[in-house]
């Protein structure tokens, strides 16, 4: 709950998360950033592990995210794999991509 100045709370609704739909067909993204991000996980112990995130910015700027999944390390096969996904959800014609040379690497032979 968010306070005013004078620490008093006031009772605001937050308006519901549209969630759109996981279809991309007919969505065009000019620019795909791929990156991954260490976050702690607790399961039987704490550790490290790899969030992997895949935004898509529209020709007007509006970024989405399209893509995230958790994996133990980051891996080029796992950015292969959500990219395959991405495509098979109808993602096509992407002009630009924006990562590190891991992701880059699985690239070769995908067409999007």
């Amino acid at each position: 709950m968010p306070r005013d100045r004078a620490s008093q709370f006031k009772q605001k609704t937050v308006k519901a998360y549209a969630r759109n739909t996981d279809n991309l067909e007919n969505k065009d993204f000019v620019v795909l950033y791929c990156d991954a991000t260490y976050l702690p996980v607790r399961r039987n112990s704490v550790a490290k592990e790899a969030l992997h995130v895949i935004i898509g910015i529209d020709p007007n700027g509006n970024k989405e995210v399209l893509d995230y999944s958790l994996f133990p390390e980051e891996s080029a096969n796992n950015y292969k794999e959500m990219l395959i996904n991405l495509k098979s959800r109808g993602l096509e014609n992407v002009l630009l991509f924006v990562s590190d040379g891991l992701v880059l690497h699985e690239l070769d032979g995908l067409a999007l």
